[in-house]
């Protein structure tokens, strides 16, 4: 890794919110900030390790590319959520629906202090849960908790 990566890297886990959130992810969920684009080497995605699927996408994009008065940045985390709470709460300070995304399916939460770092984590539980609480996760993780040497039957 360049020096000029990792420095970009250092920079945005400089951000205490954005420091806050990646201890959060790693501590609960066991994952660790994965750094995919070349060109983007301060982005960061979140993936469950069972589906491979992100549930958290961490960036820093030019304020006036997402609409926003002034200059500079703004670092901003992308979460899957319900289509209907994304229109309720896009309207909201510090939401708006998914930057670079499906904006039906995905929500792009500030990380500038406007959203309290609360809601930010319930954000992550809730994209974590979207993405992961499939049907086939459903019978893994029952399939799990069969005894060994037990035979499982339907209505037990």
């Amino acid at each position: 890794m360049s020096a000029k990566v990792k420095q970009k890297q250092d920079a945005m886990e400089e951000n205490e919110i954005v420091s806050k959130l990646i201890s959060y992810i790693k501590g609960k969920y066991g994952v660790r900030p994965e750094h995919p684009w070349i060109r983007y080497p301060e982005y960061m995605t979140f993936k469950d390790k069972l589906c491979d699927k992100w549930f958290v996408l961490v960036m820093r994009v030019s304020r006036k590319t997402l609409g926003l008065e002034g200059d500079g940045t703004i670092c901003i985390m992308n979460v899957k959520e319900d289509t209907e709470f994304i229109s309720f709460i896009s309207h909201s300070a510090g939401y708006m629906p998914g930057y670079h995304m499906n904006k039906q399916h995905w929500l792009s939460v500030f990380l500038d202090g406007t959203v309290p770092m609360e809601q930010i984590l319930d954000r992550v539980d809730e994209s974590f849960k979207n993405v992961t609480d499939t049907p086939s996760r459903r019978i893994y993780e029952a399939v799990k908790r069969i005894p060994r040497g037990r035979v499982a039957t339907y209505g037990q």
